[in-house]
């Protein structure tokens, strides 16, 4: 396939229509079959977009232990997520008293309840209500990860320091008296000391884990700190730190 298909395909997924893996391959949703061979042929282009330093895409200093570029696409989605963010950052702080108490706990439900679906652990939005609010004791495991991901939402929301320290605290909030022994960190140690792999996707090697954390913490202090910085990387912090993580 030329470049100037693979081309056409990435700056359709710019504009919003962006597709997966098996779109790409399996469905004509994209408007295209791309053989196994065509589909590594496009992410090697756009490997190759990221070095050349395409218009639209963000490179980041952050360490790479598969030798990948890490970069992020300033496409329509997250432009419109940036303007949003902007159009709130805007309002007086009136604004944020009147409604902050509020939302914050209809998002944190919100939060709590995603996160448990994607571990497929069951509950029921009555039951938070129960836990977060009324503080009602804790049944069961599943009752205890509840109570743990509201303390580490509270000590988020305190805004502490991105650190490795801090880090492992928010560890210790979320897996307290929730994992098996052998799912625990070896005591003294911040970070897994074994290789995961989650379908074809293998994280980092555990002896490269502390170099590419050392380089996330001096990117996030490095944007916060800098106010003279486009705002574009100040939004997608939370996303790129998601990701890395």
């Amino acid at each position: 396939m030329d470049n100037k298909k693979l081309l056409e395909i990435f700056e359709k997924q710019l504009k919003g229509e962006y597709f997966t893996a098996s779109e790409l391959q399996y469905s004509n949703k994209a408007g295209l079959y791309l053989s196994p061979f065509e589909y590594k042929q496009y992410l090697e282009f756009k490997d190759g977009l990221v070095v050349s330093g395409h218009e639209s895409i963000i490179s980041l200093p952050l360490e790479s232990f598969n030798s990948k570029p890490l970069h992020f696409c300033l496409g329509s989605d997250l432009l419109s997520s940036i303007d949003s963010c902007r159009e709130l950052a805007s309002l007086d702080q009136s604004a944020f008293d009147r409604f902050s108490t509020s939302f914050l706990n209809s998002r944190i439900y919100s939060e709590i309840e995603g996160s448990l679906n994607v571990e497929s652990i069951p509950t029921a939005r009555r039951r938070l209500k129960e836990l977060l609010e009324n503080n009602a004791p804790a049944q069961n495991t599943n009752d205890i990860v509840i109570k743990n991901m509201k303390a580490g939402i509270d000590f988020v929301h305190g805004l502490p320091e991105f650190t490795k320290e801090n880090l492992f605290h928010l560890y210790c909030l979320l897996s307290k008296e929730c994992l098996d022994e052998e799912d625990k960190l070896k005591p003294g140690d911040l970070y897994r000391y074994d290789d995961v792999q989650i379908g074809h996707y293998y994280g980092c090697p555990p002896h490269l884990i502390s170099a590419c954390m050392d380089s996330l913490f001096a990117f996030v202090a490095d944007v916060l700190n800098n106010r003279g910085r486009d705002d574009v990387l100040l939004n997608a912090l939370p996303h790129i730190c998601h990701y890395y993580l």
